[in-house]
């Protein structure tokens, strides 16, 4: 059962703000972004709201694309990587993210995310 959502390549964007705000009721939502993105007065007032943690890789000390970067985020958060479900945009992430044993989606479009999410969660979709 999915219980965290671990986001990367935020995009600021209403509609995909709009819908991660809607899953914040039932999922425990995460950010992990590559550097300092974040910490932009004009970007920070809205990722604060949405997301209880954001993690970074400079932080960790790993890329997105090292294994060793999951690993210390499900060290982090302790829930088995099972329960978390990483949104990314590439490949490489993805495999790394996989590898480490989180579910993934591959991020292309907010259409397809959001389709995606709603297949994935099936009964546990929290609107329409």
């Amino acid at each position: 059962m999915i219980t965290t959502i671990l986001f990367d390549h935020f995009t600021l964007n209403r509609d995909l703000l709009e819908y991660i705000e809607k899953l914040k009721p039932k999922y425990i939502l995460h950010l992990f972004t590559t550097d300092i993105i974040q910490n932009d007065k004009a970007v920070k007032k809205f990722l604060d709201p949405l997301f209880l943690r954001i993690f970074t890789a400079k932080e960790l000390g790993f890329s997105k694309k090292h294994i060793a970067s999951y690993h210390a985020i499900v060290q982090n958060l302790r829930v088995a990587p099972s329960e978390i479900l990483f949104v990314d945009d590439t490949k490489e992430n993805i495999a790394a993210a996989s590898q480490a044993g989180l579910e993934t989606l591959h991020f292309i479009s907010n259409h397809k995310l959001f389709t995606d999410l709603k297949k994935l969660l099936l009964h546990e979709y929290p609107f329409q």
